[in-house]
């Protein structure tokens, strides 16, 4: 997958990926979901042949009682308006898609593929298989689809993936520490990584808590000590008009610190 943009600070680092590039053709779609899967494992899909990329993408594309696993909803794929509208009519419940559609504004694709009957739109391909929509394919023709569906990573403390995960319109997928062996913690702002990561292998729980006092750590990030300290990655995609909803509400100063940075580092990334 290819990186657009990638920014960090202590503790959180943030990593855009080019959505034109993830449906370029159907291996790419096939390796970007094995990438984003095996995150949950904490496995890096890199080593794996094009077989076994394609047997994981079968797995996973009918793991749900037939159905594809929530993995496919980081993938963007463009429809064709009538067809969606064709299903509509004979689906009770295309109504709960609706949110996971979008309309291109005309300015984005090319007068040649345009017209009346065949408007083109914007959807998952986890909603596109469910419902039977027929892929459009011809990428190209489409000028700003980066500006529409944003596909992060993200490494960042469990205390702040709890803030992220109540952004339900969202696609995420997190991966386990249980399967690292050596996980990393959160180091806060002022206190020095060698001598924290000195007293997390040699001092009690009570006696860190309590040195973090002494050194002026927030009581909010002492209280979520040790485990919500943990980093992970996260994966996190969908429209832009639900990472702006996030974006303002994350963004005021009742919002966590470490939550406001982790956001504002997700907007450096699209506002460059």
């Amino acid at each position: 997958m290819k990186i657009l943009e990638q920014v960090m600070t202590n503790n959180l680092t943030v990593t855009r990926y080019d959505v034109t590039d993830v449906i370029k053709d159907n291996q790419s779609i096939i390796s970007a979901v094995v990438e984003i899967a095996t995150t949950c494992y904490g496995k890096d899909s890199s080593s794996m042949n094009n077989d076994k990329k394609y047997s994981l993408y079968k797995k996973l594309m009918s793991e749900q009682n037939g159905n594809p696993t929530e993995i496919f909803e980081f993938i963007p794929v463009v429809i064709k308006k009538h067809n969606y509208h064709k299903k509509l009519d004979n689906c009770d419940r295309c109504a709960k898609y609706l949110q996971n559609i979008k309309y291109f504004h005309k300015d984005y694709v090319d007068k040649s593929i345009k017209s009346n009957s065949d408007e083109l739109m914007l959807t998952n391909l986890r909603n596109s298989k469910k419902l039977g929509y027929k892929i459009y394919n011809d990428i190209k023709n489409i000028k700003k689809l980066n500006n529409d569906f944003y596909i992060f990573k993200l490494e960042l403390p469990l205390f702040v993936v709890q803030h992220l995960l109540r952004h339900r319109s969202l696609s995420f997928n997190q991966r386990s520490n249980r399967y690292v062996k050596n996980v990393e913690y959160f180091v806060p702002d002022g206190i020095d990584e060698n001598k924290m990561l000195e007293v997390l292998k040699s001092k009690p729980i009570p006696y860190i808590k309590e040195w973090l006092k002494e050194n002026n750590v927030r009581k909010e990030l002492i209280n979520k000590f040790p485990t919500m300290w943990e980093i992970t990655e996260l994966w996190v995609s969908g429209f832009s008009y639900n990472f702006e909803h996030m974006f303002g509400v994350r963004s005021g100063n009742k919002t966590m610190k470490e939550t406001r940075d982790i956001i504002e580092l997700m907007k450096e990334t699209i506002w460059v």
